[in-house]
C-alpha cells in the first residue's frame, strides 16, 4: 500500500470515528491531529473528495 493510500485511509477512518459519535476533541488528543483537520477532512469527504486532502473550489 503506497504511502498516499493509507493517509486517505486514515483520514476516512477517522471521519469514521468522528460519524460513530467520538468527539473531535477525544480523536485529536488520542491520535495526536488538530480538531479544525478532522473537521476539514469530514467537510471534504461530504463533498465528494474523500479525504484527498485537495481544497475544492
Amino acid at each position: 500500500m503506497t504511502l498516499t493510500a493509507q493517509a486517505a485511509l486514515f483520514k476516512s477512518e477517522v471521519v469514521k470515528m468522528l460519524d460513530s459519535g467520538q468527539t473531535a476533541a477525544y480523536i485529536s488528543k488520542t491520535l495526536g491531529v488538530s480538531e479544525n483537520l478532522i473537521y476539514r477532512w469530514k467537510n471534504q469527504n461530504r463533498d465528494g473528495c474523500p479525504a484527498r486532502g485537495k481544497k475544492s473550489k
